[in-house]
């Protein structure tokens, strides 16, 4: 019995005989559409972390081939996000972890919400950019494929 592949409302290919979702349409992104070239310079309102950020995202974006006009708000967006979380972890630093309040009670830094707050939004940024080992491979960014160690094997029995 064949296969029948259909499509899901996201565009997905769906196998009508197993019910699984099967393969997936894996983006090719020399395909995908440019939004023009991006601008290099840094946003003038960055202090350093932010700046330093900006550099490194940049030209690692630039180096895996996906980086456009489309991406500077985003980046932008990370960069003074990365900054927040730096600015966080130094106030923690100086202040402790833990502080004491007007009635003598301990508790944490209130820093740490900011931090954590920014956390999460960068592990968020960074898939969006494809800065993860996850995003990357979405967009068939593993490399090379792996060549099997069996295939000679299997030739030589099919021609033997």
């Amino acid at each position: 019995m064949k296969a029948t592949k259909t499509h899901d409302s996201l565009g997905r290919i769906r196998r009508a005989s197993q019910g699984g979702a099967g393969p997936k349409n894996i983006p090719d992104k020399k395909k995908a559409v440019k939004a023009g070239a991006f601008d290099k310079t840094e946003p003038s309102h960055l202090g350093i972390e932010g700046r330093q950020w900006w550099t490194w995202a940049v030209k690692t974006l630039a180096s895996m081939g996906i980086l456009d006009a489309a991406d500077r708000q985003q980046i932008e967006l990370c960069a003074e996000t990365f900054e927040d979380y730096r600015h966080a972890q130094e106030d923690i630093a100086s202040g402790g972890r833990i502080l004491m309040d007007d009635h003598g009670n301990q508790k944490r830094h209130p820093a740490f919400s900011t931090m954590e707050r920014a956390r999460m939004m960068l592990r968020s940024f960074y898939s969006d950019l494809g800065l993860t080992p996850s995003a990357r491979a979405k967009f068939g960014g593993g490399g090379e494929k792996e060549e099997d160690p069996f295939e000679k094997l299997q030739l030589l029995k099919r021609t033997g």
